[in-house]
């Protein structure tokens, strides 16, 4: 369902599904109002009417954005658009190692760069030049905040270039280097991993909401 920053009722919906406020059926089910639905049955159809072109990206990713409810939802999205999406594509690996050298050991690389978690930006992030993307951490507040929209302008190994998108520094350049992300024992594993803070946002979980977008 399309709506626009006066749609307050679709609002107040998408928060109270975030809340776990609805009733559900039999099957933990939460039952969506038709005119809420799409009449597509596969995501590759839904998304060809979402993003029908990728032409003038800053515009489209500027206002549109597609809302799932879980992080494996996003990065199959992500997935899909990122090889619609012209150009060559870039992959930027992480640097991964654990916080504390004398357990390094119990943790191998492969395992630690399989790690997926919430809050933390991919071992693998693929990109391309023209593709959009979302800050994941405060990096120069206000201009680059947790949840800046921009789009790629250029690909280093330790650098990416991007245009601010959103907010009052719309189409300022910026430059965003690798940062540490470091995870303590309490969050499960000791992990440092070294990545830009950014993920593609062709797709973002539901409680990512911004009124100044057109939601699907």
């Amino acid at each position: 369902m399309r709506v626009d920053e006066d749609g307050l009722m679709y609002s107040r919906f998408l928060i109270d599904v975030g809340e776990d406020k609805l009733q559900k059926n039999n099957n933990g089910e939460i039952e969506l109002p038709k005119d809420m639905v799409l009449p597509f049955r596969r995501i590759e159809d839904s998304l060809d009417f979402i993003y029908p072109s990728f032409e003038n990206s800053a515009e489209l990713f500027s206002k549109n954005c597609v809302l799932v409810p879980v992080n494996e939802s996003v990065r199959n999205i992500i997935s899909i658009c990122i090889r619609r999406f012209l150009g060559n594509m870039e992959e930027n690996c992480s640097f991964n190692s654990v916080c504390d050298g004398t357990n390094a050991t119990h943790f191998p690389i492969e395992f630690l760069d399989s790690l997926e978690m919430s809050g933390l930006p991919p071992h693998k992030l693929e990109l391309k030049k023209g593709s959009p993307i979302m800050m994941m951490r405060n990096l120069d507040p206000p201009r680059l905040c947790n949840g800046t929209r921009l789009i790629t302008e250029e690909l280093h190994k330790n650098l990416l270039v991007g245009k601010i998108i959103t907010s009052a520094f719309k189409d300022e350049i910026v430059l965003i280097p690798r940062v540490k992300f470091i995870l303590s024992e309490n969050d499960g594993i000791p992990l440092q991993r070294m990545q830009f803070p950014v993920q593609s946002c062709f797709a973002m979980t539901i409680k990512h909401k911004g009124k100044q977008w057109t939601m699907f």
